[in-house]
């Protein structure tokens, strides 16, 4: 009778706590659905606001006449110098590029929104009786999480539509201090943190070269335009790749500086605060030359330093780009964590033996253990326990590429730590070394902060 009874307990706590358990997550998923009810009226307004846009544009500048047929041909080089010998307008090139980006949005669905103020811009520029800068005219397009004035900066998020922002960006300043028109600004994932670029506000951009295939991401809207010829000249961010993958992605080129190098201020973060990883503005362009050209006026005469005094007051060596010296180069074909697909590696290969024919001295190296790195980058990325991540996905509607780490959020720690052993073990479709390295890495961070705070 002990026995029954005991048995009767056990029993009766266990149905207990998975009615509590059930209860929880009942809770749960009803309060989500109330959130994201409310937010979705938010949505569908930024939606059709963004639909009728598109269409205006599309009735005013949708076909391309021969004048932007004649502009597209230029060289970028030749079209700088028609704008700044007066040969073209500001206003011509301007709305040149917005009929051909939407024609590339039309194919690839890029573009958030085009920028009101560009066409004042390019008219203050066509009324001055001399050229504002070495970038007088050049239409410039710009990531999502680079501020505009009187513009949404939403990384994807429904909350974070309507809140137009007071201030441009640093680099926003300094560009148009050059003469530039920024015209539009681009598509990105939810957060940022996808090497995809989607989110349920503007939809999924697609690769310029294959529309089947992801441009990457985050800066995945601008890699795509400028692939496609919408944009001579673009602005991204990059904290983990977000600039070089949908560079690689989509046969353009770009460039990620070192902190502090371009000016942070203005870039709406995904991770605010979060130490030891820094993201930072990054330069596109299908022109190395102009790429160049554009890195070297943001650095010149600390321009930066003007508006942000923590811009590091570092002029530009145009040394390496004069001197023949022959340098040594370490490359390495493949990573653990990240193994090469498709040609990959024989476009580096092929680099190399280019590099070496042209005498310089290339040399294979390993880097550090891949895995280590990913889970140190996981206690880094998510030190706050991914409280500032689950604050913003709060009643809105999660990509599926980005589900398993918003689930991976959700879980409690004691069903992480089944869930990173249960990866390593090896049945099909359930392996993964690295999802097991990423999900241990928020686990080390669960116990840093325990460790800190009590």
């Amino acid at each position: 009778m002990e026995d029954s009874g005991c048995c009767y307990n056990y029993t009766k706590w266990i149905c207990g706590g998975l009615l509590l358990a059930l209860t929880w997550v009942m809770w749960n998923i009803a309060k989500r659905i109330i959130d994201m009810n409310m937010l979705r009226p938010t949505v569908e307004r930024k939606k059709r606001i963004r639909e009728e846009g598109f269409k205006a544009l599309g009735r005013k500048y949708g076909n391309i006449n021969t004048n932007t047929e004649n502009i597209h041909k230029l060289s970028d080089q030749q079209l700088i110098q028609d704008l700044q010998n007066r040969k073209l307008t500001a206003t011509q090139v301007l709305e040149a590029f917005i009929s051909k980006a939407l024609q590339v949005h039309e194919k690839t669905n890029c573009i958030i929104e085009f920028i009101p103020e560009a066409h004042k811009w390019a008219k203050e520029l066509d009324d001055r009786s001399d050229i504002k800068g070495p970038l007088h005219g050049i239409p410039i397009s710009i990531k999502d999480n680079c501020d505009i004035f009187g513009l949404d900066s939403t990384l994807g998020l429904a909350k974070k539509c309507f809140n137009p922002k007071t201030e441009h960006s640093v680099i926003v300043k300094v560009l148009l201090d050059l003469g530039a028109v920024p015209f539009c600004k681009t598509n990105v994932p939810q957060t940022l943190l996808s090497y995809g670029c989607t989110n349920p506000i503007f939809g999924t951009t697609t690769n310029f070269l294959n529309p089947t295939l992801t441009p990457g991401g985050s800066s995945g809207g601008e890699a795509a335009l400028i692939s496609g010829g919408g944009s001579i000249l673009g602005i991204g961010s990059d904290i983990g790749g977000s600039v070089r993958i949908p560079c690689h992605f989509s046969g353009i080129y770009g460039v990620k500086t070192t902190k502090d190098r371009l000016s942070p201020t203005g870039f709406t973060p995904s991770l605010p605060n979060v130490i030891g990883m820094a993201g930072v503005p990054g330069i596109m362009s299908k022109n190395i030359d102009l790429l160049i050209l554009c890195t070297k006026l943001l650095l010149e005469e600390n321009r930066q330093h003007h508006y942000d005094h923590l811009a590091l007051p570092i002029p530009w060596n145009n040394k390496p780009f004069e001197e023949k010296r022959k340098l040594r180069i370490g490359y390495y074909t493949s990573l653990p964590y990240f193994p090469v697909l498709g040609d990959t590696e024989e476009v580096v290969v092929n680099a190399k033996r280019a590099l070496e024919k042209d005498g310089h001295t290339l040399l294979p190296f390993q880097m550090p253990d891949g895995f280590k790195m990913m889970e140190l980058m996981a206690a880094l990325s998510f030190a706050d326990l991914g409280t500032h991540l689950c604050k913003n996905w709060e009643g809105e509607v999660i990509p599926l590429a980005l589900l398993p780490n918003f689930l991976a959020f959700q879980l409690p720690h004691w069903l992480k730590k089944v869930v990173a052993w249960v990866m390593e073990l090896p049945i099909p479709f359930v392996h993964s070394k690295r999802g097991s390295v990423f999900v241990r890495g928020r686990i080390h961070t669960f116990i840093t902060y325990i460790y800190i705070y009590i």
